[in-house]
């Protein structure tokens, strides 16, 4: 028995004539007003068949369900999705960590990449949508890269730093590989400075001009600075004097991966 329900009842003509327009919309109207012409002088009619409109909708819907399922299996492949829920008997992750020590790693700016070839020892090709970043883990604050996986094989990595690069061959068997690098601790390097200083009038002031660096015994004129008493990743001091002009001073922290620094000094004339 079927139960009448009045919440579901139409409250007024205008629903229901919603309901009609929206089950019309997908047939041709004009055919259905011609057929009705005719039948109106008929006495005796037969029930018409009409053909749905045309809609493009459910091939656009099935093209995005495509193109959606395309872009998902694309993205999934480059990074490794399948290769370590659906391929893990044939691919094995490799993983690269680097240990930068006395470095504020947040606020670099310099390129650290890695990238992977097959070691045929011809033309050395590089493997396809292997090439990686050096990234700072929320976990552990260290520097580690995403897995490549890679089939059993020889390989060769290129890690590029900055200026510097390393090579490293690798011989991928059964198991996964994660590779620690530390071919930069500690590293830093010799730094040479060199001081340009204006006058008022933005012109060179070389006259009665003393620059010094601030080492561990004192200020020292930059002209007895040896070679290797700068180094790199330290705080460095210059002062900058004119007869006349007021002191400048400069501090400036210089990363591990910086060797050369050049000071513009505007000098400002004492009052």
């Amino acid at each position: 028995t079927v139960k009448p329900n009045p919440k579901k009842r139409f409250k007024s003509v205008k629903e229901m004539l919603d309901l009609a327009d929206i089950y019309m919309s997908r047939y041709d109207s004009e055919e259905i007003r011609k057929d009705l012409e005719q039948k109106i002088r008929l006495k005796k009619v037969q029930e018409a068949q009409f053909k749905k409109r045309f809609s493009p909708l459910p091939f656009l819907f099935l093209f995005f369900l495509t193109a959606l399922f395309g872009f998902g299996v694309h993205r999934s492949w480059k990074e490794g999705y399948i290769h370590k829920y659906l391929l893990f008997s044939w691919y094995k992750p490799v993983s690269l960590e680097l240990q930068l020590t006395n470095l504020e790693k947040s606020k670099m700016d310099l390129p650290m990449r890695a990238y992977f070839f097959i070691n045929d020892n011809d033309e050395i090709p590089e493997v396809k949508n292997t090439m990686r970043v050096f990234e700072i883990q929320k976990k552990d604050s260290k520097l580690r890269t995403k897995p490549v996986y890679l089939r059993p094989g020889n390989y060769r990595i290129k890690v590029v730093i900055g200026s510097y690069i390393w090579w490293q061959s690798l011989e991928m068997e059964a198991e996964g590989q994660d590779i620690h690098l530390d071919f930069l601790k500690n590293k830093n390097r010799s730094l040479q400075i060199h001081v340009n200083a204006l006058d008022e009038n933005l012109l060179p002031l070389a006259i009665n001009l003393t620059t010094e660096i601030l080492l561990t015994k004192g200020w020292t004129d930059i002209s007895e600075i040896q070679q290797g008493d700068l180094q790199s990743g330290t705080i460095v001091k210059v002062r900058i004097a004119a007869a006349g002009y007021e002191t400048q001073i400069f501090s400036l922290k210089i990363e591990w991966y910086q060797d050369e620094l050049f000071i513009t000094a505007r000098m400002k004339k004492k009052d």
